[in-house]
């Protein structure tokens, strides 16, 4: 009975010693698995800022395009009314003209 107490006890201290060294050789992957966890969150961080620069970069896209449709139009409009601010200036000249050559 002592013996097998004995032989018990040594495998006792036998599986005691493994997990410790097994903790020993964990101890370095725990930290390295700390930090990957550090750069894992960093990667996401990174990845949702680069998530919103795509999107302003597309809203900047649309709010362009919208621009490129609608400033023609509008420059034809001032050029129309332009035209048409000349034409008045015009006929008041050769009226103010046809007043003073009299």
């Amino acid at each position: 009975m002592f013996l097998y107490n004995l032989g018990a006890l040594q495998g006792i201290v036998q599986t005691v010693v493994q997990r410790q060294q097994l903790i020993k050789r964990m101890e370095p992957l725990t930290k390295e698995n700390e930090k990957l966890k550090e750069a894992v969150k960093l990667m996401e961080k990174n990845v949702q800022r680069a998530l919103r620069e795509r999107d302003l970069a597309e809203s900047n896209v649309r709010d362009l395009e919208y621009q490129k449709g609608i400033l023609p139009e509008q420059l034809k409009t001032v050029s129309e009314q332009l035209e048409c601010t000349f034409e008045q200036l015009k006929n008041v000249f050769e009226q103010k003209k046809g007043i003073t050559d009299q």
